[in-house]
């Protein structure tokens, strides 16, 4: 995987100074690299821990006094985090399905709308019929069943979400029918029409600031381990 570094300056760039809405399958691919860091930092926060009990015990003895401890302020520091570890995954979750329900909004009046289907077995691999490819979304590869269950939960809320405005759509055209409105009059005032009776599942620019949160949060602690014990190793998806 590339530098930490790299991966939490390309998801800021999607973040800002504007958040691309179109970037948003590149985004929670960035997430889920940075959600891999997360996991290494808090494996790598557990054995700081052990080896500080370890040699905390051994110098209380006379041993092993040439090993540097950890501070208190450092340890509460790494015990706090582990700590957030369980909270810290589910509040990962939780963007990426906001962010897919964000996607899903901005996606049906967008430019690339054809994308729509691809995207959604991206998101929802074999939700979508006579669409069965694999995934190119790396947050699938670790999911638990538990996660994978509350995905089908967003599928369908997906689903539901586009059946009424398809049901919508039908009404709104029987109604120009009725008013003689030409095809490019329907055209032309369908989006402005669409983000009144259908506006954002959620505020792009509060939901962006969540994002950041997140990932400062592991960034946070990512500097703090490469501070005390050197720079990681190259991390692979599966740590």
């Amino acid at each position: 995987m590339p530098p930490p570094s790299l991966v939490f300056y390309a998801a800021r760039n999607i973040l800002y100074p504007s958040f691309i809405l179109g970037q948003i399958p590149d985004l929670l691919n960035l997430l889920s690299a940075i959600d891999v860091y997360r996991r290494f930092s808090c494996l790598k926060a557990d054995e700081a821990l052990v080896w500080q009990k370890y040699y905390s015990n051994a110098q209380n003895e006379g041993l092993h006094r040439e090993v540097r401890m950890l501070k208190d302020k450092e340890v509460k520091r790494l015990e706090v985090f582990v700590a957030k570890r369980e909270a810290q995954r589910t509040e990962y979750v939780l963007l990426l399905q906001s962010l897919i329900k964000l996607y899903v909004h901005y996606l049906w009046t967008a430019p690339e709308s054809c994308l729509l289907g691809k995207r959604l077995n991206d998101f929802f691999p074999g939700s979508i019929e006579g669409l069965d490819k694999p995934s190119n979304l790396l947050f699938h590869d670790d999911l638990s069943e538990g996660e994978a269950d509350s995905f089908m939960q967003v599928k369908d809320e997906c689903q539901k979400w586009m059946h009424s405005v398809v049901d919508w759509e039908g009404t709104r055209e029987t109604r120009g029918e009725e008013e003689g409105l030409s095809k490019e009059e329907m055209d032309a005032s369908y989006a402005e029409e669409f983000r009144e009776v259908f506006p954002h599942p959620f505020n792009p620019l509060e939901l962006a600031k969540y994002v950041e949160i997140y990932i400062k949060n592991v960034e946070g602690i990512v500097q703090k381990l490469a501070d005390w014990f050197g720079p990681p190793p190259n991390v692979s998806p599966g740590a």
